[in-house]
Parts: C-alpha cells; sequence; structure tokens
C-alpha cells in the first residue's frame, strides 16, 4: 500500500515537471517567435521554408530550455557542495576548539610536582 502511494506520487511529481517544462518551452518559443518577426531579415514565402523555420524556433526553444535547466542544476550542486564544506569545515573547527578547550582544562588540573 505505501509502494503504491509513493509510486502515485512519484508519477505526479513527474507529470508536474514535465508541465513545467512544457510551459519553459512555450515561453522559450515564444520569445524566439517574437525575435523572428521583428527581425528584418528576409523571410521566405514558401511554405515548406517557413515551416523548417518554425521547426528551427522550436528545436532552438527546447535546446535553451536543457541548457537552463542544466545551468541551475549546476549551480544548485555547486551551493550544496559549498554548504556541506562550510558544515564539515564548522563541524571540525567546534570539535578542535573543544578538543583544545579540554586540553587546556588538563593542563590547569595537573598536579605541580
Amino acid at each position: 500500500m505505501l509502494n503504491e502511494i509513493y509510486a502515485k506520487r512519484l508519477a505526479e511529481e513527474q507529470r508536474r515537471a514535465q508541465s513545467a517544462r512544457e510551459f519553459r518551452v512555450r515561453g522559450e518559443k515564444v520569445k524566439l517567435l517574437e525575435e523572428y518577426i521583428k527581425s528584418d531579415a528576409p523571410r521566405p514565402n514558401d511554405p515548406q521554408a517557413k515551416a523548417n523555420d518554425l521547426q528551427i524556433i522550436d528545436d532552438r526553444a527546447k535546446e535553451v530550455v536543457v541548457e537552463k535547466e542544466a545551468y541551475f542544476q549546476e549551480k544548485i550542486e555547486r551551493e550544496r557542495h559549498q554548504m556541506l564544506e562550510q558544515v564539515i569545515s564548522e563541524g571540525q573547527q567546534k570539535q578542535a576548539g573543544t578538543l583544545q578547550h579540554d586540553a587546556d582544562q588538563d593542563i590547569e588540573q595537573e598536579p605541580e610536582a
């Protein structure tokens, strides 16, 4: 039963991720189409050439989204790694400080001969 719940949850998360990606692709496609329309470059009158241009725009929109996703994923990984290093370093410093404090106390407690 628990596995079914996890499976449904995973499927829902995958649908959300796909939907979000499609939304970003559509947004990127709109930007590229606006640039295409506003450009002064000559446009073909041939329907096949127009379809080819639209396919290029569609492909480029998908590529841009994949590139952005990869960039942000790498950024998250770098930040996560830096945070882990910071936590480890702080833990080591705290432990070294505790060890130093314990050593200082041992010196103070040694009987004088």
